[in-house]
């Protein structure tokens, strides 16, 4: 999938904040929280951070499969 620059930049932010959280192979997305540290982010969990993403940056409909707003 064909990303901008800019989504490289977060993405190589992100993917050097990952390798201080665990070096170990396995899911992209880790939690950073105290009680959940190292481990991968729940079905519950992404689907309440994903909607106040949405939420947060304007974005009226926003799915989990599509890197950008879903149109009608």
């Amino acid at each position: 999938m064909p990303y901008s620059a800019s989504t490289g930049v977060l993405l190589s932010d992100y993917l050097a904040h990952r390798a201080t959280i665990s070096r170990a192979p396995g899911p992209l997305i880790l939690s950073d929280s105290r009680r959940n540290h190292a481990q991968p982010l729940s079905l519950w969990t992404w689907s309440n951070v994903v909607p106040g993403f949405a939420l947060f940056s304007g974005a009226e409909r926003f799915s989990t499969h599509s890197p950008a707003p879903m149109s009608d």
